[in-house]
Protein backbone atom coordinates (compact mmCIF):
# COMPACT_ATOMS: atom_id res chain seq x y z
CA UNK A 1 0.00 0.00 0.00
CA UNK A 2 2.48 2.61 0.93
CA UNK A 3 4.27 1.89 -2.55
CA UNK A 4 1.12 2.31 -4.26
CA UNK A 5 0.78 5.69 -2.62
CA UNK A 6 4.79 6.60 -3.62
CA UNK A 7 3.78 6.15 -7.25
CA UNK A 8 -0.07 7.99 -7.04
CA UNK A 9 1.83 11.29 -7.54
CA UNK A 10 2.48 9.75 -10.85
CA UNK A 11 0.09 7.45 -11.17
CA UNK A 12 -2.71 10.04 -10.51
CA UNK A 13 -1.69 12.26 -12.91
CA UNK A 14 -1.42 9.97 -15.40
CA UNK A 15 -4.64 8.40 -15.59
CA UNK A 16 -6.28 11.88 -15.48
CA UNK A 17 -4.21 12.96 -18.60
CA UNK A 18 -5.33 9.41 -20.09
CA UNK A 19 -9.05 10.44 -19.89
CA UNK A 20 -8.33 13.59 -21.53
CA UNK A 21 -6.39 12.14 -24.30
CA UNK A 22 -9.04 9.26 -24.80
CA UNK A 23 -12.16 11.65 -24.85
CA UNK A 24 -10.03 13.67 -27.36
CA UNK A 25 -9.31 10.60 -29.93
CA UNK A 26 -13.16 9.78 -29.08
CA UNK A 27 -14.22 13.28 -30.41
CA UNK A 28 -11.71 13.09 -33.19
CA UNK A 29 -12.82 9.66 -34.24
CA UNK A 30 -16.46 10.61 -34.52
CA UNK A 31 -15.31 14.23 -36.43
CA UNK A 32 -13.43 12.29 -39.17
CA UNK A 33 -15.71 9.82 -39.76
CA UNK A 34 -18.79 12.33 -39.42
CA UNK A 35 -20.96 11.45 -42.78
CA UNK A 36 -21.80 14.35 -45.19
CA UNK A 37 -25.16 14.36 -44.00
CA UNK A 38 -28.01 12.46 -42.11
CA UNK A 39 -29.24 10.67 -45.29
CA UNK A 40 -25.41 10.45 -47.35
CA UNK A 41 -22.81 8.00 -46.79
CA UNK A 42 -19.51 8.44 -46.03
CA UNK A 43 -16.97 7.65 -49.18
CA UNK A 44 -16.00 4.62 -50.26
CA UNK A 45 -13.00 4.12 -52.60
CA UNK A 46 -12.99 2.79 -55.60
CA UNK A 47 -9.73 3.19 -57.11
CA UNK A 48 -7.17 5.90 -57.67
CA UNK A 49 -5.90 7.85 -60.78
CA UNK A 50 -2.97 10.27 -61.11
CA UNK A 51 -5.07 12.52 -63.11
CA UNK A 52 -7.87 15.12 -62.14
CA UNK A 53 -10.43 14.19 -65.27
CA UNK A 54 -13.45 12.98 -64.25
CA UNK A 55 -13.84 8.76 -64.35
CA UNK A 56 -16.28 7.56 -67.47
CA UNK A 57 -19.85 6.17 -66.16
CA UNK A 58 -22.35 3.96 -68.30
CA UNK A 59 -25.45 1.26 -67.67
CA UNK A 60 -24.31 -1.78 -68.65
CA UNK A 61 -26.48 -3.91 -71.02
CA UNK A 62 -27.05 -5.96 -67.84
CA UNK A 63 -27.63 -3.76 -65.40
CA UNK A 64 -24.55 -3.19 -63.70
CA UNK A 65 -22.78 0.40 -63.50
CA UNK A 66 -19.48 0.64 -65.79
CA UNK A 67 -16.84 3.19 -64.19
CA UNK A 68 -13.63 4.01 -66.17
CA UNK A 69 -10.80 6.02 -65.58
CA UNK A 70 -7.13 6.13 -66.17
CA UNK A 71 -4.42 4.83 -64.36
CA UNK A 72 -0.94 5.01 -65.32
CA UNK A 73 -1.03 1.64 -66.85
CA UNK A 74 -3.96 2.26 -68.69
CA UNK A 75 -7.38 2.10 -68.40
CA UNK A 76 -9.18 0.72 -65.31
CA UNK A 77 -12.72 -0.27 -65.80
CA UNK A 78 -14.82 -1.83 -62.73
CA UNK A 79 -18.17 -2.86 -63.25
CA UNK A 80 -20.72 -1.82 -59.67
CA UNK A 81 -23.78 -3.64 -59.01
CA UNK A 82 -26.81 -2.02 -57.75
CA UNK A 83 -25.87 -2.14 -54.35
CA UNK A 84 -22.59 -0.17 -55.47
CA UNK A 85 -20.14 -3.45 -54.90
CA UNK A 86 -17.18 -4.23 -57.20
CA UNK A 87 -18.18 -7.39 -59.15
CA UNK A 88 -15.93 -7.08 -61.89
CA UNK A 89 -12.82 -5.16 -62.98
CA UNK A 90 -10.35 -5.12 -66.05
CA UNK A 91 -7.79 -3.71 -67.10
CA UNK A 92 -6.49 -1.88 -70.65
CA UNK A 93 -3.06 -1.14 -71.52
CA UNK A 94 -3.11 2.29 -73.37
CA UNK A 95 -0.24 5.48 -73.51
CA UNK A 96 -0.54 7.53 -70.66
CA UNK A 97 0.34 10.96 -70.48
CA UNK A 98 -1.65 13.99 -67.97
CA UNK A 99 -3.91 14.75 -70.74
CA UNK A 100 -5.26 11.25 -71.60
CA UNK A 101 -9.05 10.93 -71.64
CA UNK A 102 -11.22 7.72 -72.52
CA UNK A 103 -14.42 6.33 -73.71
CA UNK A 104 -15.01 2.94 -72.55
CA UNK A 105 -19.06 1.35 -72.74
CA UNK A 106 -17.84 -2.45 -71.76
CA UNK A 107 -16.80 -2.76 -75.65
CA UNK A 108 -15.14 -0.28 -77.35
CA UNK A 109 -12.66 1.94 -76.21
CA UNK A 110 -11.47 5.40 -77.28
CA UNK A 111 -8.98 7.57 -76.00
CA UNK A 112 -7.52 10.75 -76.45
CA UNK A 113 -3.71 12.52 -76.17
CA UNK A 114 -5.31 16.37 -76.39
CA UNK A 115 -4.02 16.39 -79.99
CA UNK A 116 -6.01 13.11 -81.64
CA UNK A 117 -8.33 10.50 -80.73
CA UNK A 118 -7.38 6.66 -81.19
CA UNK A 119 -9.11 3.00 -81.49
CA UNK A 120 -7.82 1.37 -78.11
CA UNK A 121 -7.77 -1.63 -79.63
CA UNK A 122 -5.63 -1.34 -82.26
CA UNK A 123 -3.97 2.12 -81.15
CA UNK A 124 -4.58 3.86 -84.52
CA UNK A 125 -5.58 7.04 -85.07
CA UNK A 126 -8.76 7.92 -85.51
CA UNK A 127 -8.82 11.39 -86.36
CA UNK A 128 -7.26 15.14 -85.49
CA UNK A 129 -8.67 16.26 -82.16
CA UNK A 130 -8.23 19.30 -79.85
CA UNK A 131 -11.09 18.54 -77.65
CA UNK A 132 -12.44 15.07 -76.81
CA UNK A 133 -16.35 15.10 -74.77
CA UNK A 134 -17.43 11.20 -74.16
CA UNK A 135 -20.97 10.80 -73.77
CA UNK A 136 -22.70 8.05 -72.47
CA UNK A 137 -23.22 6.64 -76.13
CA UNK A 138 -21.01 8.59 -78.26
CA UNK A 139 -17.82 10.90 -78.55
CA UNK A 140 -17.81 14.49 -79.47
CA UNK A 141 -14.77 15.87 -80.45
CA UNK A 142 -13.71 19.04 -81.96
CA UNK A 143 -10.89 19.72 -84.90
CA UNK A 144 -10.32 23.88 -85.25
CA UNK A 145 -13.63 25.22 -86.21
CA UNK A 146 -15.19 21.76 -86.87
CA UNK A 147 -17.57 19.76 -84.19
CA UNK A 148 -17.85 15.77 -85.14
CA UNK A 149 -19.24 12.98 -83.65
CA UNK A 150 -17.86 9.57 -83.34
CA UNK A 151 -20.12 6.14 -83.69
CA UNK A 152 -18.20 4.02 -80.88
CA UNK A 153 -19.82 0.53 -82.53
CA UNK A 154 -18.61 1.30 -86.28
CA UNK A 155 -15.63 4.05 -84.98
CA UNK A 156 -17.22 6.65 -88.19
CA UNK A 157 -17.18 9.91 -87.73
CA UNK A 158 -20.07 12.06 -88.69
CA UNK A 159 -19.54 16.02 -88.90
CA UNK A 160 -22.34 18.11 -87.34
CA UNK A 161 -21.54 21.83 -87.64
CA UNK A 162 -18.57 24.49 -88.17
CA UNK A 163 -18.15 27.08 -85.78
CA UNK A 164 -17.87 30.80 -86.54
CA UNK A 165 -14.24 31.17 -85.65
CA UNK A 166 -11.82 28.58 -82.81
CA UNK A 167 -12.51 31.36 -80.10
CA UNK A 168 -16.46 29.90 -79.91
CA UNK A 169 -16.65 27.54 -77.04
CA UNK A 170 -18.52 24.30 -76.84
CA UNK A 171 -20.37 22.31 -74.05
CA UNK A 172 -22.89 19.56 -74.16
CA UNK A 173 -25.76 18.07 -72.41
CA UNK A 174 -27.14 14.68 -72.15
CA UNK A 175 -30.63 13.47 -70.45
CA UNK A 176 -31.58 9.41 -70.88
CA UNK A 177 -32.90 10.01 -74.23
CA UNK A 178 -31.51 13.59 -75.81
CA UNK A 179 -27.91 15.22 -76.09
CA UNK A 180 -27.90 18.86 -76.59
CA UNK A 181 -24.81 20.88 -77.58
CA UNK A 182 -24.15 24.97 -76.60
CA UNK A 183 -21.86 27.54 -78.67
CA UNK A 184 -20.69 30.27 -76.47
CA UNK A 185 -19.39 33.30 -78.70
CA UNK A 186 -18.49 36.02 -76.66
CA UNK A 187 -16.91 39.59 -78.43
CA UNK A 188 -17.19 43.23 -77.48
CA UNK A 189 -21.50 43.19 -78.07
CA UNK A 190 -21.93 40.60 -75.37
CA UNK A 191 -22.18 36.45 -75.27
CA UNK A 192 -24.22 35.31 -78.40
CA UNK A 193 -25.43 31.20 -77.11
CA UNK A 194 -27.04 28.89 -79.75
CA UNK A 195 -28.60 25.62 -78.76
CA UNK A 196 -28.39 22.48 -80.98
CA UNK A 197 -30.64 19.11 -80.43
CA UNK A 198 -28.21 15.86 -81.36
CA UNK A 199 -30.00 13.39 -83.55
CA UNK A 200 -28.62 10.75 -84.78
CA UNK A 201 -25.73 12.07 -86.85
CA UNK A 202 -26.75 15.45 -87.18
CA UNK A 203 -26.82 18.83 -85.22
CA UNK A 204 -30.52 21.03 -85.15
CA UNK A 205 -30.23 24.16 -84.32
CA UNK A 206 -33.07 25.03 -81.84
CA UNK A 207 -32.95 28.76 -80.17
CA UNK A 208 -30.34 31.66 -79.76
CA UNK A 209 -29.48 34.12 -76.95
CA UNK A 210 -27.42 36.94 -76.10
CA UNK A 211 -26.85 38.36 -72.79
CA UNK A 212 -24.08 40.92 -71.24
CA UNK A 213 -22.42 40.41 -68.35
CA UNK A 214 -21.82 43.44 -65.79
CA UNK A 215 -18.91 45.62 -67.08
CA UNK A 216 -17.26 45.09 -63.90
CA UNK A 217 -17.12 41.31 -64.48
CA UNK A 218 -15.52 38.42 -66.90
CA UNK A 219 -17.84 35.67 -67.78
CA UNK A 220 -15.83 32.66 -66.54
CA UNK A 221 -18.06 29.45 -67.58
CA UNK A 222 -21.60 28.87 -68.22
CA UNK A 223 -23.80 25.98 -67.63
CA UNK A 224 -26.76 24.86 -69.21
CA UNK A 225 -30.11 22.20 -69.34
CA UNK A 226 -32.90 21.89 -71.77
CA UNK A 227 -35.93 20.23 -70.94
CA UNK A 228 -39.92 21.02 -71.73
CA UNK A 229 -38.81 23.44 -74.18
CA UNK A 230 -37.24 25.51 -71.81
CA UNK A 231 -33.76 26.51 -71.33
CA UNK A 232 -31.36 26.93 -67.66
CA UNK A 233 -28.56 28.69 -67.96
CA UNK A 234 -25.64 29.05 -65.34
CA UNK A 235 -23.47 32.15 -65.42
CA UNK A 236 -20.00 32.12 -63.45
CA UNK A 237 -18.11 35.46 -63.40
CA UNK A 238 -15.14 37.28 -62.12
CA UNK A 239 -15.02 39.99 -61.28
CA UNK A 240 -12.29 42.30 -62.77
CA UNK A 241 -10.84 44.43 -59.25
CA UNK A 242 -11.65 43.38 -56.01
CA UNK A 243 -10.89 45.31 -52.68
CA UNK A 244 -9.21 42.83 -51.34
CA UNK A 245 -6.77 41.62 -54.21
CA UNK A 246 -8.26 38.06 -54.23
CA UNK A 247 -10.55 36.71 -57.20
CA UNK A 248 -14.14 37.31 -56.69
CA UNK A 249 -16.77 34.88 -58.29
CA UNK A 250 -20.21 35.64 -58.78
CA UNK A 251 -23.07 33.24 -60.39
CA UNK A 252 -25.97 33.68 -62.05
CA UNK A 253 -28.88 31.56 -62.87
CA UNK A 254 -31.83 31.82 -65.39
CA UNK A 255 -34.54 29.56 -66.84
CA UNK A 256 -36.58 30.45 -69.69
CA UNK A 257 -38.60 29.34 -72.73
CA UNK A 258 -35.89 28.61 -75.70
CA UNK A 259 -37.51 31.69 -77.50
CA UNK A 260 -36.40 34.22 -74.88
CA UNK A 261 -33.58 35.95 -74.11
CA UNK A 262 -32.02 35.06 -70.30
CA UNK A 263 -33.50 37.04 -67.52
CA UNK A 264 -30.38 36.15 -64.58
CA UNK A 265 -30.71 36.49 -60.94
CA UNK A 266 -27.98 36.71 -58.71
CA UNK A 267 -27.65 33.32 -56.27
CA UNK A 268 -25.57 32.62 -53.68
CA UNK A 269 -24.49 29.36 -51.76
CA UNK A 270 -25.07 28.90 -47.97
CA UNK A 271 -22.72 26.55 -46.19
CA UNK A 272 -25.46 23.94 -45.10
CA UNK A 273 -22.52 22.74 -42.03
CA UNK A 274 -21.04 26.35 -41.39
CA UNK A 275 -22.46 29.62 -40.66
CA UNK A 276 -20.73 31.52 -43.51
CA UNK A 277 -21.02 31.10 -47.34
CA UNK A 278 -19.68 28.34 -49.59
CA UNK A 279 -16.67 30.41 -51.60
CA UNK A 280 -14.73 28.99 -54.63
CA UNK A 281 -17.89 27.43 -55.76
CA UNK A 282 -16.75 25.42 -59.43
CA UNK A 283 -16.38 22.06 -61.02
CA UNK A 284 -20.28 22.44 -62.19
CA UNK A 285 -22.80 19.24 -63.18
CA UNK A 286 -26.13 20.42 -63.99
CA UNK A 287 -29.20 18.51 -64.56
CA UNK A 288 -33.36 19.58 -64.87
CA UNK A 289 -36.16 17.05 -64.18
CA UNK A 290 -39.14 16.80 -62.72
CA UNK A 291 -39.36 20.38 -62.99
CA UNK A 292 -36.55 20.95 -60.80
CA UNK A 293 -32.49 22.00 -61.75
CA UNK A 294 -30.18 20.64 -59.07
CA UNK A 295 -26.48 21.62 -59.63
CA UNK A 296 -23.46 19.01 -58.51
CA UNK A 297 -20.57 21.46 -57.98
CA UNK A 298 -17.54 21.66 -55.32
CA UNK A 299 -17.03 24.42 -53.14
CA UNK A 300 -15.28 25.86 -49.85
CA UNK A 301 -16.67 25.21 -47.06
CA UNK A 302 -17.12 24.05 -43.41
CA UNK A 303 -15.22 20.31 -42.14
CA UNK A 304 -14.39 19.02 -39.03
CA UNK A 305 -12.39 16.36 -40.32
CA UNK A 306 -9.01 17.78 -40.38
CA UNK A 307 -6.01 18.43 -37.87
CA UNK A 308 -7.99 21.81 -37.35
CA UNK A 309 -11.80 22.51 -37.50
CA UNK A 310 -11.70 24.74 -40.28
CA UNK A 311 -12.69 24.62 -44.34
CA UNK A 312 -11.89 22.60 -47.03
CA UNK A 313 -12.88 21.94 -50.61
CA UNK A 314 -15.90 19.54 -50.62
CA UNK A 315 -19.03 18.17 -52.95
CA UNK A 316 -22.35 20.14 -52.46
CA UNK A 317 -25.92 19.20 -54.15
CA UNK A 318 -27.81 22.60 -54.76
CA UNK A 319 -31.47 23.21 -55.99
CA UNK A 320 -31.69 26.47 -57.98
CA UNK A 321 -34.54 28.14 -59.09
CA UNK A 322 -35.68 32.15 -60.24
CA UNK A 323 -35.97 32.65 -56.94
CA UNK A 324 -32.19 31.76 -56.03
CA UNK A 325 -30.87 29.07 -54.27
CA UNK A 326 -33.75 26.76 -52.68
CA UNK A 327 -31.33 23.85 -50.90
CA UNK A 328 -27.81 23.02 -50.51
CA UNK A 329 -26.59 19.74 -49.33
CA UNK A 330 -22.94 18.11 -48.71
CA UNK A 331 -22.50 15.36 -50.49
CA UNK A 332 -19.03 14.36 -48.65
CA UNK A 333 -16.49 15.26 -46.07
CA UNK A 334 -13.24 14.46 -46.15
CA UNK A 335 -9.85 16.29 -45.02
CA UNK A 336 -8.40 16.08 -48.78
CA UNK A 337 -9.77 18.42 -51.66
CA UNK A 338 -12.49 17.10 -53.54
CA UNK A 339 -12.98 17.88 -57.30
CA UNK A 340 -14.65 16.78 -60.53
CA UNK A 341 -17.90 15.80 -59.24
CA UNK A 342 -20.26 13.23 -61.15
CA UNK A 343 -23.50 12.00 -60.81
CA UNK A 344 -23.91 8.30 -61.11
CA UNK A 345 -27.86 8.07 -60.78
CA UNK A 346 -30.12 9.95 -58.16
CA UNK A 347 -28.76 8.41 -55.12
CA UNK A 348 -24.81 8.48 -55.63
CA UNK A 349 -21.95 10.44 -57.05
CA UNK A 350 -18.65 9.77 -57.78
CA UNK A 351 -15.63 12.58 -57.42
CA UNK A 352 -11.87 12.84 -56.90
CA UNK A 353 -9.99 13.47 -53.41
CA UNK A 354 -7.22 14.88 -54.21
CA UNK A 355 -3.62 13.46 -52.80
CA UNK A 356 -0.83 14.52 -54.75
CA UNK A 357 0.24 12.23 -57.29
CA UNK A 358 -2.48 9.71 -56.84
CA UNK A 359 -6.22 10.87 -56.14
CA UNK A 360 -8.65 8.61 -55.00
CA UNK A 361 -11.83 8.11 -56.89
CA UNK A 362 -14.05 7.88 -54.60
CA UNK A 363 -18.40 7.31 -54.25
CA UNK A 364 -21.00 8.08 -52.13
CA UNK A 365 -24.97 7.83 -52.44
CA UNK A 366 -28.18 7.52 -50.16
CA UNK A 367 -28.91 3.77 -50.60
CA UNK A 368 -29.14 2.85 -46.83
CA UNK A 369 -26.91 -0.53 -47.57
CA UNK A 370 -24.24 2.05 -48.57
CA UNK A 371 -24.57 4.18 -45.57
CA UNK A 372 -24.47 1.17 -43.16
CA UNK A 373 -21.45 -0.59 -45.24
CA UNK A 374 -19.45 2.82 -44.48
CA UNK A 375 -20.07 2.74 -40.85
CA UNK A 376 -17.66 -0.02 -40.90
CA UNK A 377 -13.89 0.74 -38.34
CA UNK A 378 -11.45 1.28 -40.86
CA UNK A 379 -7.75 1.45 -40.32
CA UNK A 380 -7.81 4.67 -42.41
CA UNK A 381 -10.25 6.45 -40.00
CA UNK A 382 -8.19 5.71 -36.73
CA UNK A 383 -5.41 6.49 -38.54
CA UNK A 384 -6.98 9.97 -39.39
CA UNK A 385 -8.36 10.56 -36.12
CA UNK A 386 -4.75 9.25 -34.26
CA UNK A 387 -3.14 12.05 -36.57
CA UNK A 388 -5.85 14.61 -35.74
CA UNK A 389 -4.97 13.79 -32.10
CA UNK A 390 -1.86 13.92 -31.90
CA UNK A 391 -1.67 17.20 -34.30
CA UNK A 392 -3.44 18.55 -31.87
CA UNK A 393 -2.21 17.87 -28.45
CA UNK A 394 1.31 19.23 -29.83
CA UNK A 395 -0.10 22.66 -29.72
CA UNK A 396 -1.74 22.13 -27.15
CA UNK A 397 1.12 23.08 -25.38
CA UNK A 398 1.04 26.70 -26.61
CA UNK A 399 -1.19 26.80 -23.27
CA UNK A 400 1.97 26.47 -21.27
CA UNK A 401 3.23 29.38 -22.76
CA UNK A 402 -0.02 31.22 -22.57
CA UNK A 403 -0.24 30.79 -19.14
CA UNK A 404 2.77 32.12 -17.73
CA UNK A 405 1.24 34.98 -16.44
CA UNK A 406 -0.67 32.51 -13.94
CA UNK A 407 2.39 30.27 -12.41
CA UNK A 408 4.63 33.73 -12.12
CA UNK A 409 3.38 34.81 -9.36
CA UNK A 410 3.48 32.16 -7.14
CA UNK A 411 7.21 31.72 -8.38
CA UNK A 412 7.30 35.44 -7.13
CA UNK A 413 5.47 34.33 -4.29
CA UNK A 414 8.24 31.58 -3.05
CA UNK A 415 11.04 34.14 -3.44
CA UNK A 416 9.99 36.65 -1.25
CA UNK A 417 9.18 34.00 1.25
CA UNK A 418 12.59 32.60 0.76
CA UNK A 419 14.75 35.90 1.08
CA UNK A 420 12.08 37.16 3.94
CA UNK A 421 12.80 37.02 8.09
CA UNK A 422 10.09 35.30 8.25
CA UNK A 423 10.87 31.49 9.23
CA UNK A 424 7.76 30.23 8.03
CA UNK A 425 8.99 28.67 5.00
CA UNK A 426 11.99 27.42 6.39
CA UNK A 427 9.58 25.32 8.64
CA UNK A 428 6.98 23.98 6.29
CA UNK A 429 3.88 26.06 7.48
CA UNK A 430 1.11 24.42 6.06
CA UNK A 431 -0.59 27.81 5.19
CA UNK A 432 2.60 28.87 2.69
CA UNK A 433 1.57 26.24 0.36
CA UNK A 434 -2.46 27.23 0.80
CA UNK A 435 -1.20 30.78 0.41
CA UNK A 436 0.98 29.81 -2.51
CA UNK A 437 -1.48 27.58 -4.06
CA UNK A 438 -4.49 30.18 -3.15
CA UNK A 439 -2.04 33.07 -5.42
CA UNK A 440 -1.52 30.62 -8.29
CA UNK A 441 -5.93 29.89 -8.44
CA UNK A 442 -6.22 33.55 -8.34
CA UNK A 443 -4.19 34.84 -10.91
CA UNK A 444 -5.88 32.01 -13.09
CA UNK A 445 -8.93 33.66 -12.56
CA UNK A 446 -7.77 36.91 -13.11
CA UNK A 447 -5.89 36.05 -16.33
CA UNK A 448 -8.09 32.58 -17.51
CA UNK A 449 -9.36 34.99 -20.99
CA UNK A 450 -5.13 34.64 -21.91
CA UNK A 451 -6.56 30.60 -21.88
CA UNK A 452 -10.07 30.24 -21.97
CA UNK A 453 -10.74 32.68 -25.04
CA UNK A 454 -13.88 33.13 -26.76
CA UNK A 455 -12.68 31.19 -29.92
CA UNK A 456 -11.38 28.02 -27.97
CA UNK A 457 -14.66 28.59 -26.27
CA UNK A 458 -16.56 28.19 -29.37
CA UNK A 459 -14.70 25.75 -30.78
CA UNK A 460 -14.66 23.30 -27.67
CA UNK A 461 -17.38 20.86 -27.10
CA UNK A 462 -20.58 21.64 -24.81
CA UNK A 463 -18.93 19.65 -21.71
CA UNK A 464 -16.14 21.91 -22.03
CA UNK A 465 -17.67 25.59 -23.10
CA UNK A 466 -21.01 25.39 -20.78
CA UNK A 467 -21.14 28.70 -19.30
CA UNK A 468 -18.96 29.03 -16.53
CA UNK A 469 -16.81 26.43 -17.44
CA UNK A 470 -14.01 28.04 -17.14
CA UNK A 471 -14.17 28.39 -13.31
CA UNK A 472 -15.38 25.21 -12.41
CA UNK A 473 -12.62 23.15 -14.27
CA UNK A 474 -9.67 25.66 -12.77
CA UNK A 475 -10.97 24.94 -9.00
CA UNK A 476 -12.32 20.63 -10.50
CA UNK A 477 -8.58 20.14 -11.47
CA UNK A 478 -7.23 21.88 -8.50
CA UNK A 479 -9.26 19.75 -6.15
CA UNK A 480 -8.08 16.57 -8.08
CA UNK A 481 -4.49 17.63 -8.05
CA UNK A 482 -4.63 18.31 -4.00
CA UNK A 483 -6.35 14.93 -3.89
CA UNK A 484 -3.47 12.85 -5.44
CA UNK A 485 -1.47 15.38 -3.37
CA UNK A 486 -2.91 14.47 -0.26
CA UNK A 487 -2.11 10.05 -1.21
CA UNK A 488 1.66 10.88 -1.29
CA UNK A 489 3.40 9.40 1.68
CA UNK A 490 6.86 11.19 0.46
CA UNK A 491 7.72 14.16 2.96
CA UNK A 492 8.27 17.51 0.18
CA UNK A 493 9.11 20.44 0.78
CA UNK A 494 6.66 23.57 0.39
CA UNK A 495 9.01 24.54 -2.94
CA UNK A 496 8.45 20.79 -4.45
CA UNK A 497 4.47 20.70 -3.45
CA UNK A 498 3.87 24.25 -4.89
CA UNK A 499 5.59 23.41 -7.65
CA UNK A 500 3.89 20.08 -8.14
CA UNK A 501 0.43 21.57 -7.92
CA UNK A 502 0.83 24.19 -10.23
CA UNK A 503 2.67 22.00 -12.81
CA UNK A 504 0.26 19.19 -12.73
CA UNK A 505 -2.92 21.29 -12.67
CA UNK A 506 -1.80 23.61 -15.45
CA UNK A 507 -1.11 20.31 -17.67
CA UNK A 508 -4.13 18.94 -16.82
CA UNK A 509 -5.88 22.87 -18.45
CA UNK A 510 -3.37 21.99 -21.15
CA UNK A 511 -4.21 18.35 -21.74
CA UNK A 512 -8.29 19.17 -21.77
CA UNK A 513 -8.41 22.80 -23.24
CA UNK A 514 -4.91 23.49 -25.19
CA UNK A 515 -5.90 21.86 -28.56
CA UNK A 516 -9.14 23.92 -29.05
CA UNK A 517 -6.23 26.97 -28.29
CA UNK A 518 -5.48 27.77 -32.15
Amino acid sequence: MRKLKEKWVWIGPLLVILIGVSILFAENYQEVTEPPNESWSREVEIGSTPTLIEPHITDTRDGNISVSYVTKEGVQQKLLNETYQVVSENSYDIPYDKWTRAYFDGEQLIYSDYYAIYDGETKEKIADASQFIPLNNKVIYRQGQEISTLQPETMESFPLLTLDNENVEISTYQTDSDTYLLTQKTDQAGIDVTFYELTENQASEMASAQFKTKPSEVAESIQFTITDDQYTLLLQTLQKQSMSGEPVYHYYFSQQPLNEHPKFTQIEFSDPVGQAKLTEVSDFEMKSEDGHTNLLFKAFGHTETGYRKGKQFNIYEATLTDNGVTNTTRLSNTPNSSATPEWINKEAIAWLDMQGDENRLLLSSSNPEIIQQAKQVSGAYLIGALGKTLGMLSSSFLAIAVGVIWYIWPLVFVAVMMFSSNRSFDRDRAWVFFLGASIYLGAALLFKDLIFTSRLLSQAPEYLSFAGSSIFYIFIFALITHGIMRMNSKDWSITVRLGYFVGVHLLFITIFFGPYLT
